[in-house]
């Protein structure tokens, strides 16, 4: 009986033995299962995050490649309005010109085709230049001047001032000139040193019988004055900006030709600035100049005073005077 006992309980003891074999064996194949499971998720995980992050610097690129175009883009078409506003803006000062200072010019470019006719010049020695600013310093304040007409040509260079001859416009007067009607002075030009001269407009009232006539007598600034102020300036302005450093003449022109009504009386002594009121008187003066006068400048000089004069494009920002 008790070696039936130990038999028995040793045939258990031997089935535990390779039942715990057998599930040790099973639970080692089952984690290598699972480990083999996990690091084939973790190269899969790592495949699909560097696919994933390829992806995303590609798309970074795109879109930065995009952005970048597009800002390209939008910096063309800004730079191309704010060319054409500033085209706009200086052609508003290019056309802003009066009346007397367009017959100006189409005098200035008939005597230049005339001159070309002759054979006086070629076409690239002489440069008319319209409306120009040129800035300059005053009072601690930066102005700008404007220059109705500048003649570039390779005796010199010429500026001149447009005025219009409306009624009768009375040049160069002194107090000294009008001896016993010096009391008509006073009464114009008070407080003004006798042997100042002076410029004022004649101008007759309507609707005055001829009985009761009455003029109104309207003072104006010099225009020898004014343009020998601008000449000084542009003298100044060339001397920094090149290499010019001759004597700039300067001219005054009345545009509209003298009539019964609309006429010049010139009084005045300082004949360095010459006074016109006729295109014949224009001619013969430039005619004069290029004809008598030695060349004081090369044809690329010219060009080069000409583009550092149009080199000024900031005229809207300050104060013209």
């Amino acid at each position: 009986m008790n070696s039936s006992l130990l038999i028995n309980f040793i045939v258990i003891i031997v089935f535990i033995v390779i039942f715990y074999y057998i599930y040790q064996k099973q639970q080692k194949s089952y984690n290598k299962e699972i480990k083999n499971i996990k690091l084939q998720n973790i190269k899969s995980l790592e495949t699909a995050n560097a696919i994933h992050i390829k992806h995303l610097n590609e798309s970074i690129e795109q879109l930065e490649a995009s952005t970048e175009e597009r800002l390209e883009v939008q910096k063309q078409k800004f730079q191309e309005n704010l060319n054409e506003k500033d085209n706009y803006i200086n052609s508003l000062y290019e056309i802003s010109m009066t009346q007397s200072e367009i017959l100006t010019y189409q005098l200035l470019t008939e005597i230049k085709q005339q001159f070309i006719t002759e054979n006086l010049i070629y076409e690239p020695e002489m440069i008319i230049m319209n409306n120009i600013f040129i800035p300059y310093v005053e009072n601690q304040q930066t102005l700008i001047k404007q220059i109705d007409h500048l003649i570039l040509h390779p005796v010199g260079l010429f500026i001149i001032e447009t005025k219009k001859l409306k009624n009768t416009i009375v040049h160069g007067l002194t107090k000294e000139e009008l001896g016993e009607q010096e009391i008509l002075f006073d009464a114009i030009f008070p407080d003004v040193n006798a042997q100042v001269e002076q410029t004022f407009m004649i101008e007759p009232q309507e609707n005055t019988s001829y009985a009761n006539r009455e003029i109104k007598i309207i003072k104006e600034v010099s225009p020898v004055l004014e343009v020998n102020k601008t000449t000084e300036i542009l003298t100044r302005y060339l001397n920094v900006k090149t290499t010019f450093n001759q004597a700039i003449k300067p001219i005054v022109y009345y545009s509209n030709s003298e009539t019964e009504t609309n006429k010049l009386i010139n009084y005045s002594e300082l004949k360095e600035v010459p006074l016109f009121t006729n295109p014949s008187e224009m001619t013969h003066y430039f005619r004069d100049q290029i004809t008598n006068r030695e060349h004081v400048l090369e044809i690329e000089e010219m060009y080069e005073i000409k583009s550092s004069i149009e080199e000024f494009s900031n005229k809207k920002e300050l104060n013209i005077t």
